[in-house]
């Protein structure tokens, strides 16, 4: 995906400057704009919604593996008040 500037027509088309945009970025930064519920069936509602479905599985793994760190961090903190009370 691509933002451009300019779009000239003449026997060709050109784009000038042009940059990268993963769509990602377009699903964090502008969430409110991109409500994929409001677009047209097409390929780019079909592309974000695979992204958008990615990227919540990759939160919810995130948030698993700090409740898992979390967890782990207090029962060692509980096992070794436990050995210091011995």
């Amino acid at each position: 995906w691509v933002a451009y500037n300019e779009f000239v027509l003449t026997k060709r088309h050109y784009i000038r400057t042009v940059t990268e945009v993963r769509p990602e970025w377009l699903l964090e930064i502008a969430p409110h704009y991109y409500d994929l519920p409001s677009f047209p069936p097409c390929e780019g509602r079909r592309i974000l919604e695979k992204i958008a479905l990615r990227m919540m599985a990759t939160q919810e793994l995130q948030l698993r593996k700090e409740k898992k760190d979390k967890k782990d961090k207090k029962d060692k903190k509980e096992k070794r008040d436990k050995k210091d009370k011995k």
